[in-house]
């Protein structure tokens, strides 16, 4: 909401929408000040559910914005009491999570108060990243596809992660350090893995690509829809477990699978290869920046 409204009060008769956008950022904050911690609001009875437990990074990166928008100096040392508190907190320095544990997969908290902090904060910020990175990247040392992201439910959208934390480093410092690991986890997205396969649907028109998606405009229809993200590949521990999925049809990737991971094109497959709304949106920025390098 906050950048809502630097948004809009830079449109034409925009002023009015930006103030309500503003007056909406300041309650939920002041919601989130008020209430500390975290919610899970998906159904209890569900056999699987969201596991978010994180809510420092999201105040961070809100009062960072909130102080973006408004200049007060109150919301940029709320900010950095909150990056003090997540510091490098991450799914990234783990061996395993549970499902949307540490949601989102990045901290743009970090990033969005690093675009507004001296060059101390800048610092302490880009620091926090860096460790991140350097964990992912001693992973990816022992990959022959030299990428270092865990392969538990949404695989794919913590490869994009990866790649996007590596980029906003690399804007943030100037340091190229973590080009390779980047473009190591775009190759994976794009069609450099076990399968030969990209992971986004219409992508690349040509190529192989996911068309049998667990998504009701492909079910019902028949239509896909291009520029999504699938989840990705399963643990194969993990994926044997799953509850209600089984082959529609026979897998024609069984001659690549490499037995410790798991990935389908089958509709039934709502694990490995339903396309998701977060995942795509990282993935947009990847590929801004990647078109802009043409």
């Amino acid at each position: 909401m906050a950048m809502a409204a630097r948004i809009w009060r830079k449109m034409p008769d925009g002023a009015d929408f930006a103030a309500r956008c503003l007056t909406a950022a300041r309650s939920l904050y002041r919601l989130g000040r008020t209430r500390e911690g975290f919610q899970q609001g998906n159904s209890y009875g569900a056999p699987y559910r969201y596991n978010e437990r994180t809510w420092m990074d999201d105040m961070e990166w809100a009062a960072a914005e909130l102080y973006a928008t408004t200049g007060e100096a109150i919301f940029l040392k709320d900010a950095l009491h909150y990056a003090k508190l997540v510091t490098t907190e991450s799914w990234m320095e783990r061996d395993s999570v549970a499902h949307y544990e540490m949601y989102p997969y990045v901290n743009m908290g970090h990033y969005a108060l690093w675009k507004v902090g001296d060059p101390t904060t800048k610092a302490l910020v880009s620091g926090f990243y860096r460790q991140n990175l350097e964990r992912i990247e001693a992973r990816a040392k022992l990959n022959d596809y030299g990428v270092g992201h865990l392969f538990v439910w949404c695989s794919n959208n913590f490869a994009a992660a990866v790649a996007t934390q590596a980029l906003l480093y690399e804007q943030m410092t100037g340091n190229k350090q973590f080009r390779p690991l980047m473009q190591d986890h775009i190759n994976w997205l794009l069609g450099l893995n076990p399968w030969g396969t990209s992971m986004i649907t219409g992508i690349p028109a040509d190529g192989d690509h996911p068309i049998d998606v667990h998504m009701p405009f492909w079910r019902r229809l028949g239509k896909s829809v291009p520029g999504s993200l699938v989840d990705g590949p399963l643990w194969s521990s993990i994926h044997e477990g799953m509850l209600q999925i089984s082959l529609s049809e026979p897998d024609e990737y069984r001659h690549l699978q490499p037995g410790h991971i798991t990935y389908w094109d089958d509709w039934a497959d709502y694990s490995t290869n339903e396309p998701t709304m977060d995942g795509s949106a990282d993935l947009f920025h990847l590929l801004a920046w990647l078109s802009s390098q043409r």
